[in-house]
């Protein structure tokens, strides 16, 4: 038997195998089978076609005798433009036909609801009208099933989504230039100040060489496409060696390497083989790899090379450490695979990945105590200067690369000059930009592109509400269950750092509310990809991309947010009849409301030019679903409402309305009624007949609640009797309720037990915010909660007290969110709420001044990530192994009588920490108390080994981890040193790629 030194110097030479050439044979046979199931499925195809154009023939027939127009126009538009021969871009093939076959098995039930002959056109015509009966509830859901049936993928000639263009995958190499005194001509922008923080990470202080910083660790650099990650780990390579290379030689690390991580379903063998090629230039080749392995045992060997390479002292002279940096890692099996390929060697070593998904940076990092660095967009100076530098560049065949001027000159007319740009050439891009987000799209799961492509309506830079953006999706028939949007796709999205969530999006102003936390904008790049990529399928046009619709075209979806005096010329020779989705926004004029006929959605959210009178024109929208008014000037609904019949959902809030029409409540499928911001303070009793109304968003009303209600937010109590309040435990199926209480109330029996009682009842709650006034004592919820509702997930009472920590929150296993704030110290309570096994936000208000410190222990909060305390003095201590996951500290204090050991300590024990928020009034800066808190604080964060970003007041510290002057010259600026050094080979070979990686790279873009 061979030995396994035998077995890996095997030939090197691959050889076909016998399962590659049953492959080819299958291939093959499959190729001479093509042609035959084509020619079957164009024509089971064919004879749909024939079937549908039939039934439109009748429904022509059943309009020229007169017969009812409501629904019956619509339908036959809809079936018209998703016939076959209407898209024959796409072949016919297994994945569009069961659509078609679908398709007709709705279109034969819709048959039956039209008549033979003209006697039976008066039993037909109820069906297409307004009401809530059988029939024409069956209409209803039928006529709203084709037409979701006509939003399927296979009418967008989607196939070049699905499956990214050959010349739209990973950007290639372009040459680089470097001009005479070695610098780059493209200058990093906004680089400087990452690097040098992570680089006092990387590298180990004085003296703690050879102490407690000799373990492996590893570091994720996570952001999405256009922020920076691969250019800032090209940096950190390229200042390493030259520091090293000013200093005689590789001072940090001996062996210094990048890998690329690729696509294929082999990509992390290759990336093996590219380590092992590089580890092996310091010894003896590395021996070959037989071609029969399978690739399992193909992956073990190579793990097993690499780790010997690199703990295998015989191939250099001098400590053997090394510093690998693996770009765009994709999944977090991918790193499970070859973590063991690198050994701990307790000699420094360190690995840094870049990766656009969060959850496999933390997967990479876990077991090495590492660190997160999620990478920050540039500010909007830096970014558009670098985007115009890039977008000029000789590559993309425009002038010579801009000369970028330094911050303070000329700003102002710089700025000017790029927004004019900006706006005749938006959304092109460069080509190597939009190579690389092309490639980020490819990307994408199939389930996260319907939903990507429809945030290119969004204006830019606007911040989204997942409930209105899930509510908009359903309507438009783009997703079943609103749910699932908040819950897979957007967490998905974010993971992948296409969109952001808002709050964290600014650390100045990076609170824990909820409604913050909720919201959500578009990375600005691909905003601007999508929205092109949008127009190209013809899903939908926004203000940039109307030009590109070819004349006489039909629209499917129009997003018009930037005024342009062009627009009603070019919505002119447009055939709007086809239109379904309408959102106006901004200073827009010349849209003409009454050509757009059949709108399913219409959002006017923030359009300057609505005026009450156009409303009158939107009541003549028979198939309008979704209706938004938001933050408008309209001051009143027409009575002419009801004749939307088939509205789902209507949003009125922050509008100047403060009555609303009888005729809303006659609207037989509202769901959703959105009446926050307004005047509106009274609802009538009619109320109680939208059977259908499940969301209902309020201020105030004094009325009875629909029994089927899900959401109520935010209702003031403050006007109502105990007995509104015992009723509110009647909505059995109430999931989310936020609402205000008085100090009164917090003092009245019959108020306690009553909203006490209701919230027992609840057992369906997953959301409950409480809004108390100054002085509201809450501790009735605290100690009489018998049945707490287990299915809680966010618990938040603002202003209102409790003496301790509510003991009936042990046991709740979903809970997430907690704001709460306790009177006095009490035992146990710490442990209650590091207990909680979800729990990932806490904000903890503590109303008294410690006797003692607060100490976190290492034991439970095991999944929080966000801490944020309110008290008069932070005397907080966290031990060692505290809170291992918090990534995020906020401390809000006062001025307090001053004694030097009652400061915050231990922050350096939290090991995944990256920043932290001292808030204060401005006032006290000069209190000893104050001072002796920020200078305790700002020694905390000095010392720490992670690059933390400190904020105070909301301003950052760019000074809180400075280093000193000597190493800051040591590893200072590559182009800096550049400039005024002479390069030996290896440091002029990064310099190289480095030059190479600004060239090819989109990734600092942003």
């Amino acid at each position: 038997m061979a030995s396994d030194e035998e077995h890996e110097q095997g030939l090197a030479e691959s050889v076909p195998s016998a399962s590659e050439e049953q492959q080819q044979e299958e291939t093959e046979d499959g190729d001479q089978k093509a042609p035959a199931a084509s020619a079957l499925y164009e024509q089971e195809a064919s004879e749909i076609e024939e079937e549908l154009r039939s039934l439109i023939e009748k429904m022509s027939a059943v309009l020229e005798a007169g017969g009812p127009r409501r629904l019956l126009v619509f339908i036959k538009m809809e079936l018209t433009c998703i016939l076959p021969s209407s898209f024959p871009d796409n072949p016919i093939d297994g994945t569009l036909l069961p659509w078609l076959r679908e398709l007709l098995d709705y279109a034969r039930v819709f048959d039956a609801y039209l008549p033979g002959s003209r006697t039976l056109l008066r039993r037909a015509t109820p069906c297409f009208r307004s009401g809530t009966g059988r029939s024409e509830l069956g209409c209803y859901r039928l006529t709203w099933l084709i037409f979701w049936l006509a939003e399927h993928p296979c009418r967008y000639r989607w196939r070049s989504l699905l499956v990214p263009n050959s010349d739209h995958g990973q950007p290639q190499p372009q040459p680089h230039q470097v001009d005479q005194a070695g610098g780059l001509h493209l200058r990093l922008v906004g680089i400087d100040r990452p690097t040098t923080k992570i680089l006092r990470w990387l590298i180990p202080p004085e003296g703690k060489r050879e102490t407690g910083e000799k373990r492996l660790r590893v570091m994720a650099i996570v952001g999405p496409v256009g922020v920076g990650k691969t250019t800032l780990a090209r940096e950190l390579r390229c200042r390493l060696i030259m520091c090293g290379s000013a200093g005689g030689g590789f001072d940090y690390f001996q062996n210094n390497l990048m890998a690329q991580a690729s696509r294929g379903d082999d990509r992390n063998e290759l990336l093996l083989r590219d380590i092992l090629s590089q580890v092996s230039d310091h010894g003896p080749a590395a021996p070959a790899l037989s071609s029969d392995q399978s690739q399992p045992e193909t992956m073990e060997m190579l793990v097993r090379l690499v780790s010997q390479r690199l703990q295998n002292k015989r191939f250099c002279e001098s400590v053997h450490w090394y510093f690998i940096i693996i770009d765009d890692i994709w999944k977090e099996s991918d790193w499970l695979q070859m973590k063991d390929a690198f050994p701990n060697d307790n000699l420094g070593s360190r690995i840094v990945v870049t990766t656009r998904f969060t959850s496999t940076a933390w997967k990479c990092c876990s077991d090495s105590d590492g660190l997160v660095h999620e990478m920050k967009p540039l500010n909007q100076m830096d970014s558009e200067r670098l985007l115009l530098a890039k977008s000029c560049s000789p590559a993309d065949g425009c002038p010579l690369p801009v000369k970028v001027k330094p911050l303070q000159e000329d700003e102002a007319e710089e700025h000017k000059r790029f927004a004019s740009y900006h706006e005749e050439q938006a959304p092109h891009l460069p080509k190597r930009i939009e190579q690389a987000l092309s490639s980020a799209f490819g990307d994408l799961d199939d389930w996260f592109r319907l939903p990507c492509l429809y945030m290119s309506m969004f204006p830019y830079g606007y911040k989204f509400d997942v409930d209105r953006l899930g509510f908009k999706l359903e309507c438009e028939g783009l997703i079943d269950d609103p749910t699932i949007l908040g819950k897979e796709v957007i967490s998905g999205l974010v993971d992948m750092n296409v969109i952001t969530c808002s709050a964290a999006a600014d650390s100045k102003h990076n609170n824990l509310d909820e409604a913050e936390t909720s919201q959500f904008h578009v990375n600005h790049f691909m905003h601007q990809f999508i929205a092109s990529k949008s127009a190209e399928a013809g899903f939908g046009f926004t203000s940039a991309t109307l030009h590109l619709m070819a004349a006489a075209s039909a629209p499917r979806r129009l997003a018009l947010h930037h005024p342009d005096p062009n627009i009603p010329s070019l919505l002119e020779a447009m055939d709007l009849s086809q239109t379904r989705s309408l959102a106006v926004s901004g200073a827009v004029t010349g849209i003409t409301l009454n050509k757009f006929a059949f709108l399913v959605v219409l959002d006017l959210e923030g359009w300057e030019n609505l005026k009450d009178e156009d409303l009158l024109h939107v009541c003549k929208m028979s198939t309008l679903k979704y209706l938004s008014v938001r933050n408008t000037r309209v001051s009143k609904l027409p009575k002419e409402i009801k004749e939307l019949w088939t509205l789902s959902s209507l949003d009125v809030s922050y509008t100047h309305v403060d009555e609303l029409p009888l005729e809303v409540f006659k609207l037989p499928y509202l769901e959703r009624l959105d009446l926050r911001g307004t005047r509106i303070r009274q609802l009538p009793k009619q109320i109680a007949g939208l059977h259908w109304l499940t969301f209902l968003l309020v201020d105030s009303f004094e009325t009875r609640v629909p029994d089927d209600a899900t959401t109520l937010a935010t209702v003031d109590l403050t006007q109502h009797p105990a007995s509104f309040v015992r009723a509110l435990g009647d909505i059995r199926w109430l999931e989310v309720l936020a609402v205000t209480w008085s100090f009164h109330q917090s003092t009245d029996k019959d108020y306690c037990k009553a909203l006490l009682s209701s919230i027992q009842k609840w057992e369906s709650l997953r959301s409950l915010t409480i809004h108390c006034g100054l002085g509201c004592s809450m501790e009735f919820l605290g100690s009489q909660m018998d049945r707490p509702p287990i299915k809680l997930t966010k618990f938040m009472v603002t202003a209102g007290r409790f003496a301790r920590v509510p003991r009936w929150l042990d046991g709740l296993e979903d809970l997430a969110f907690v704001q709460i704030t306790v009177c006095k110290q009490g035992k146990g309570d710490l442990e209650i709420l590091g207990g909680l096994p979800r729990l990932q936000r806490l904000i903890l208000g503590l109303d008294f001044i410690p006797s003692e410190a607060v100490v976190i222990e290492n034991t439970g909060f095991h999944e929080h990530e966000k801490l944020s305390i309110d008290c008069p003095m932070p005397w907080l201590t966290f031990s060692e192994g505290a809170m291992r996951r918090l990534t995020y500290l906020q401390l809000k204090f006062c001025a307090t009588p001053a004694k030097q050991d009652r400061v915050p300590s231990g922050i350096v024990n939290i090991c995944r920490i990256t920043q932290v928020a001292l808030c204060y009034n401005a006032q006290y800066i000069n209190s000893p108390s104050i001072k002796m808190t920020v200078e305790a604080l700002w020694k905390e964060v000095a010392k720490h080994r992670n690059p933390i970003d400190l904020y105070i007041n909301g301003i950052e510290q760019d000074e809180a981890q400075a280093v000193d002057e000597a190493k800051e010259y040591a590893i200072g600026s590559s182009s800096r040193i550049g400039a005024g050094a002479t390069d030996d080979g290896a440091s002029q070979a990064v310099r190289e790629e480095a030059t190479t990686a600004v060239l090819i790279e989109i990734t600092e873009a942003e």
